[in-house]
């Protein structure tokens, strides 16, 4: 049996919410976060109308980053 030996590797996620907010991303609920994405996807999606205000979607994105 041949062991091989990897130096260790760094993980890293891309955001690119970075460019259009602060970073300040509180801890959501998942049964909060569920109401406004529920809404959200029924009111025709981020490119539609949406039927949730700035507040809530900001609550999403900082419950899906966490996530």
């Amino acid at each position: 049996m041949r062991c091989i030996i990897r130096p260790l590797r760094a993980v890293a996620v891309k955001c690119s919410i970075a460019y259009s907010r602060g970073l300040d991303f509180a801890p959501v609920a998942k049964a909060h976060a569920s109401r406004f994405f529920l809404s959200l996807v029924g009111g025709g999606g981020i490119s539609g109308r949406s039927s949730i205000g700035s507040e809530d979607l900001k609550t999403l994105k900082d419950f899906l980053f966490r996530y």
